[in-house]
Order: C-alpha cells, then sequence, then structure tokens
C-alpha cells in the first residue's frame, strides 16, 4: 500500500510537471499552429 501512495505521488508530480512545461512553453509556440498541434501530440 505504501508503494502504491509513493507511486501514485510520482506520477502526480511528473504530471504537474509536464503541465507546468507545457504551460511556460505554450507562448513560444502560439505562433505556429502546426508546431503547437505536434507539441502536444509529442507529449
Amino acid at each position: 500500500m505504501v508503494d502504491r501512495i509513493t507511486a501514485n505521488d510520482l506520477e502526480m508530480e511528473i504530471s504537474y510537471s509536464i503541465f507546468h512545461v507545457k504551460r511556460i512553453l505554450s507562448p513560444f509556440f502560439a505562433k505556429g499552429h502546426f508546431t503547437t498541434i505536434t507539441v502536444c501530440l509529442y507529449w
């Protein structure tokens, strides 16, 4: 049960980190619609 909680916390932390990175990078990719789609597919 401890392992499950640890894995869940780690998963949430990774998801938040990815969301944070995407939010930071979004202005840079806002110029090109194709680039934005590519980034979304990549993540």
